[in-house]
């Protein structure tokens, strides 16, 4: 929740306008990370229309969700996964493509390897103007650690996920 309280942070100081919109895009729907930051926001007491759409694992329905977004002037697109980032933020490798909403400010959460599938530089520095996220994965320091103290404990991956 700390991107969604500097968000929050940020909307407080930005604008006094009292209504914001924020375009969320799911890769297989809306689930506890999406809920997690619509309640965070909700309770922190701004009023914010949430724009949700649901890829529903199908790529092609991306520019779209990226048209709508700039059709309805989004204050910021959260995106679910790496599938959906990479195809709403780009990658660094597309910095000046024109079909990347680059003038939308855009998070990301739910990435395994945002570093792998070129969405920043690295968690120091993103090299991106306008995109900043979370990632889902635990250090490789952590995983050793926690395999030793409980050898019963297992890690499943998706052999296509950078």
């Amino acid at each position: 929740m700390i991107f969604a309280a500097a968000f929050a942070a940020c909307l407080a100081t930005q604008a006094t306008a009292a209504q914001f919109k924020i375009l969320i895009a799911t890769w297989r729907g809306c689930e506890e990370a999406c809920n997690g930051f619509q309640d965070y926001l909700n309770e922190a007491g701004i009023d914010i229309d949430f724009l949700i759409r649901n890829a529903g694992r199908d790529p092609s329905k991306l520019p779209d969700f990226i048209a709508e977004a700039r059709a309805e002037q989004v204050d910021m697109i959260l995106t679910w996964g790496t599938s959906v980032t990479r195809g709403i933020a780009g990658t660094l490798d597309g910095l000046d493509d024109p079909a990347i909403p680059h003038e939308i400010p855009r998070v990301f959460t739910v990435v395994s390897d945002p570093i792998g599938a070129r969405i920043v530089e690295s968690f120091d520095h993103t090299g991106r103007n306008n995109v900043a996220g979370t990632f889902n994965r635990v250090s490789a320091c952590c995983d050793q650690r926690s395999f030793s103290l409980c050898p019963e404990l297992a890690a499943l991956t998706h052999s296509l996920r950078p």
